[in-house]
C-alpha cells in the first residue's frame, strides 16, 4: 500500500511517516510535499492508496487538492 504525505510542517510530516514504519510496514510513504501544487504532483505520479492531508497549506485548503483530483481515488 502507498502513501503520500501532504502538510506544511516538518514535524508532522515526520510524525506521520515514524508511526506508519513503525505500525503498519505494509505502506510505503512515497511522498512527503508541503503545497497543494507539490501534493498533486506526488499524487498523480504515485497513485497512492492513501493521502494524508492539511486542511490549511500555504497555497490553499487541502480541499482545493481534492477538488483537483476528483473523482478521488485513494482512501
Amino acid at each position: 500500500m502507498k502513501a503520500v504525505i501532504v502538510d506544511d510542517e516538518a514535524p508532522v510530516r515526520n510524525t506521520i511517516a515514524t508511526l506508519l514504519r513503525a505500525n503498519f510496514p505494509e505502506i510505503t510513504v512515497c511522498a512527503m510535499t508541503v503545497s497543494i501544487a507539490e501534493g498533486y504532483e506526488a499524487v498523480m505520479k504515485h497513485q497512492p492508496d492513501l493521502l494524508f492531508l492539511d486542511t490549511e497549506l500555504p497555497d490553499g485548503l487541502g480541499f482545493d487538492l481534492l477538488k483537483k483530483l476528483s473523482p478521488v481515488r485513494f482512501r
